[in-house]
């Protein structure tokens, strides 16, 4: 994982997704089958992943915020991630291990670039100054439609989760336009069907990055 690909030996494997798309559930059961796969894995999630970025994350998701701004939002986002490319990822490089992150970039790109009306842009080069540059070998990015979205989000409790269905539609309609003009390392995956249908799509996936 670089500016280019992967460090020597390390890769990073992205999970995207709306709020409620199950990424969550399928980025920890990518980690258990990895391992099976006799790999060293490294499990960690945005924001969060060091202790500054889970400091962070109590304040980007505290429900109590509702005056945030997105653009408060975003720079939050931003210092959480950069702390993450700081200690974890620039910390493998060289190493034999999978990083799986449960979200990357593209979700600032998303959640604030397209449905916070930011813009994609802006936000993509905030990001990569970020993260160092730091691409994922394989971005997995899971589709369901609205309908299950507002079923899944029905009765959750944190800031992002609380705001109305229509931004969780952008949100969706963002990831699958993103996901269709990325290239061949993003992969829009269905995921409103059983775990386990979806599990298998991303298992290939998988296979195909760690040959």
């Amino acid at each position: 994982m670089s500016t280019v690909k992967s460090h020597r030996g390390s890769v990073l494997i992205a999970f995207e997704g709306a709020d409620a798309s199950g990424k969550t559930t399928q980025a920890r059961r990518a980690v258990e089958y990895i391992k099976k796969k006799g790999r060293e894995v490294v499990f960690v999630r945005e924001p969060g992943g060091t202790r500054v970025g889970e400091k962070i994350r109590q304040i980007l998701l505290d429900p109590d915020l509702k005056e945030m701004g997105v653009r408060t939002e975003l720079f939050l986002y931003m210092a959480a991630r950069a702390q993450l490319a700081e200690e974890v990822l620039r910390g493998v490089e060289g190493e034999e291990k999978v990083i799986v992150t449960d979200r990357y970039l593209l979700s600032s790109v998303v959640y604030q670039g397209m449905a916070g009306e930011i813009g994609t842009a802006i936000v993509s080069e905030m990001g990569q100054l970020a993260v160092f540059g730091i691409q994922p070998d394989l971005t997995i990015v899971l589709d369901i439609d609205q309908a299950e979205v507002e079923k899944r989000l029905k009765g959750k409790k944190d800031r992002m989760e609380q705001k109305d269905a229509e931004f969780h539609d952008r949100v969706r309609r963002g990831y699958a336009e993103a996901a269709r003009s990325a290239g061949p390392d993003t992969r829009l995956i269905p995921a409103g069907g059983e775990v386990e249908e979806t599990e298998a799509l991303i298992r290939k996936e998988i296979d195909r990055v760690l040959g």
